[in-house]
């Protein structure tokens, strides 16, 4: 495994999420009736440059820096506190969000008119570092992109039968495509599936989906590799990573990880998105690299 960086970001439930939101809002209005500006710091360690949110608000890269440093930044700040009451709400109905859900959402308010889509991901990476949790605790959720077929079987550990050939097979790759979606990976997380890919000597990791579908249409090429196949279409996003990940930590297990990426900068940039991770998620990305 590539080494990982030192992280705050730790799995947090949605009460303590909840309870952290609820804290903060009551220390801003706590400073706010004293007249003082209530100065929310990210803690982080990775002393890497942030990429930029909007014209007029950089990232430094010193530890604690102020999220508000200057009145130019007051925008941004205010954004901050919406989106956060935005997730504050769908956490306490039960209800769950994704990234481009956010945004049309938000998309007629004053506040953010204009602002890029890119942008959001930014102001989550941001409330997910003030509260030292992962994304995926916020309740926002990755629209299902990864694909995956091949000798991999997801068994349920619910099952008492201790015989693994008796157990209930969720998933069978060698006869139908997986999907990877978020409601798999949080079963992996919960230890509700197990996987198995004893059968496979390769795990072998494709960029373009047309490759991918060309591969998995030639059956005695599978046959021969045994090889298990990961398609993210493209830039991999946080769950095909995630499930990578996961599947490079099976037990007793030493199957090698190949890839084919287009030789171009694209290529090269999905090819270290995978080894370690994005920008997008600084808060998280090395903890799903892998040796590819």
């Amino acid at each position: 495994m590539v080494p990982l960086r030192e992280n705050n970001a730790t799995d947090k439930s949605e009460k303590e999420v909840l309870f952290n939101i609820e804290k903060i809002t009551w220390d801003f209005l706590h400073h706010l009736l004293r007249g003082e500006i209530y100065d929310i710091r990210i803690h982080h360690t990775s002393q890497e440059v942030l990429s930029k949110l909007t014209g007029d608000y950089v990232w430094c890269a010193n530890e604690n820096e102020s999220v508000i440093n200057c009145w130019k930044r007051l925008k941004s700040y205010t954004r901050l506190w919406i989106i956060m009451e935005v997730i504050h709400a769908s956490l306490k109905s039960g209800s769950r969000l994704t990234i481009r859900g956010i945004y049309y959402m938000l998309k007629p308010h004053p506040m953010f008119l204009g602002l890029d889509y890119s942008c959001i991901p930014e102001y989550i990476n941001i409330i997910s570092s003030m509260l030292l949790c992962k994304r995926r605790n916020l309740g926002i959720i990755a629209s299902p992109k990864g694909l995956v077929c091949g000798p991999l079987c997801v068994y349920s550990s619910i099952s008492t039968i201790s015989n693994r050939e008796q157990q209930e097979i969720v998933f069978n790759g060698n006869k139908n495509e997986i999907l990877v979606s978020d409601d798999l990976i949080q079963c992996l997380y919960d230890g509700t599936y197990i996987l198995d890919i004893s059968q496979a000597n390769y795990i072998l990791v494709v960029e373009k989906e047309s490759i991918y579908h060309i591969l998995k249409e030639s059956y005695d090429i599978l046959c021969c590799l045994r090889a298990i196949l990961v398609c993210a279409r493209g830039m991999p996003d946080i769950n095909t990573r995630i499930f990578l990940h996961k599947l490079s930590l099976v037990k007793d297990n030493s199957t090698p990880i190949l890839g084919i990426f287009d030789y171009n900068p694209g290529g090269a940039r999905i090819f270290f998105t995978y080894r370690g991770g994005s920008k997008g998620l600084i808060n998280e990305a090395f903890q799903y690299g892998i040796i590819i």
